[in-house]
């Protein structure tokens, strides 16, 4: 079963171990794409499958299918493992962030083979003329490849007999909204300094797509290669919907708009609830005017490419970090305290990135207090006490020096390292720290 996958302490510790050296120095998307056809091939040998708590339920509700807790759930506990139906290497560099259509026709290849899948994917959202339609209206980006699909079609008289256009429009919308971005190694296993998309796949999961959307979840995931792991992040009560965040974390801090525009769609959460002063069945056409109004009155600009992170790395070590300090001060900075300026904010991902670039730099210049001040302030931005923090807190522990501060940021990395993996990880990743 796959509870011996992800509760194996000797599993667990040596498959993230090999995946980090299989993947380590790799800078082709071949090299990446081979680390996770052995990884799945070793799951494969192992007969692994997939785990579901006998704790949690899908609601019967058929418009709105979610998973539930019909006991009461412990803080840490082991909730689903999965592997996806399909997945997607995302290209190195590749500005293109929408991968949805390269994973659609993977998805498509399947359902042709396996009536199972298609009857799987059947069940996820959306599933009605009526969801498409409230899909299109909520979600701005909602833009169906009409042409590429009937082209992808008329090339293949096999899937019009099995599954057909219409049916393949509503895959296609599947995808769009059920895939995850997900990497192939936790946040621990990974150099929390150095932006980069190298490890990011877009997969398609069937059970794991019913977990509801929150911007507070109350339940964390991560990823050992493909498989997706997800454990509670709170004591968890009875008939309670478990809700995972679908956005970065960073965006939660950013205005109600800003969540709007990264889902695709209203989210309904008790948080924007909350900051947005409507209830879970209004109208489409008031939470449209609410998002408008959040947008008038929260201004929030975004500056980061890949070219702009280039002429980042490529600047003097010095001037980098006055260009970065600049940026990120003015934004959210003053006389050292944080303030509500009148210019636009960065938006919260953009600026973890930047503060990202600063603390790896006072690092290397060994000004430590000034990388603990921003480090802390990048704690602040990521909202979700998930595995985004523990390498954070390493990094405080690690530049603290010994004494009662390094205690306390070791203790708290092991904490959230206890809930969201479990007591499994033995030994940490055998890497260079820049320190």
């Amino acid at each position: 079963m796959m509870r011996q996958v992800v509760d194996s302490d000797d599993w667990l510790s040596s498959e993230l171990q090999m995946i980090y050296s299989d993947t380590r120095g790799v800078r082709t998307r071949s090299g990446l794409s081979r680390a996770l056809l052995d990884f799945e091939a070793r799951l494969s040998g192992m007969r692994r499958l997939d785990y579901v708590s006998p704790r949690i339920t899908l609601s019967r509700a058929e418009d709105s299918r979610s998973w539930q807790a019909q006991a009461s759930i412990s803080k840490g506990e082991l909730l689903l493992a999965e592997i996806p139906v399909c997945w997607a290497l995302q290209a190195m560099g590749d500005p293109i962030k929408d991968y949805s259509f390269v994973l659609w026709k993977e998805l498509i290849r399947i359902c042709v083979m396996n009536k199972r899948v298609l009857r799987g994917v059947g069940r996820l959202f959306p599933r009605t003329q009526a969801d498409i339609g409230r899909c299109i209206q909520e979600s701005k980006s909602c833009k169906i490849p009409v042409r590429e699909i009937r082209d992808f079609f008329e090339g293949s008289p096999v899937l019009s007999r099995r599954i057909g256009i219409r049916e393949g429009i509503r895959l296609y919308l599947v995808v769009k909204f059920n895939q995850m971005s997900i990497n192939m190694l936790p946040e621990l296993w990974k150099n929390p300094l150095e932006w980069s998309e190298r490890f990011l796949v877009s997969s398609l999961y069937l059970k794991s797509s019913f977990f509801d959307h929150s911007c507070i979840p109350n339940v964390a995931r991560f990823y050992i290669g493909t498989v997706a792991v997800f454990r509670a992040l709170r004591p968890i009560q009875p008939n309670e919907t478990l809700s995972i965040c679908y956005i970065e974390s960073e965006y939660i801090q950013d205005p109600l708009w800003i969540r709007s525009s990264e889902l695709n769609f209203f989210c309904r959460c008790q948080k924007c609830q909350r900051e947005g002063g409507f209830s879970s069945d209004d109208q489409h056409s008031r939470i449209s005017e609410i998002n408008r109004a959040s947008r008038r009155l929260n201004k929030r600009c975004s500056l980061l490419t890949a070219r702009h992170i280039s002429i980042l790395q490529g600047l003097p070590i010095r001037e980098r970090i006055s260009v970065v300090n600049e940026i990120l001060t003015e934004s959210f900075i003053d006389d050292d305290k944080v303030r509500q300026p009148s210019r636009p904010k960065l938006v919260g991902l953009d600026a973890s990135k930047l503060i990202g670039f600063l603390a790896h730099d006072y690092i290397s210049i060994k000004d430590f207090d000034k990388a603990k001040f921003w480090l802390n302030f990048l704690r602040d931005i990521i909202k979700i006490r998930d595995e985004h923090h523990i390498p954070i807190l390493l990094l405080l522990g690690m530049i603290s020096g010994r004494g009662p501060d390094q205690n306390r940021y070791f203790s708290k990395a092991v904490r959230i390292s206890t809930t969201i993996f479990g007591n499994n990880i033995k030994k940490p990743p055998e890497r260079e720290i820049p320190v």
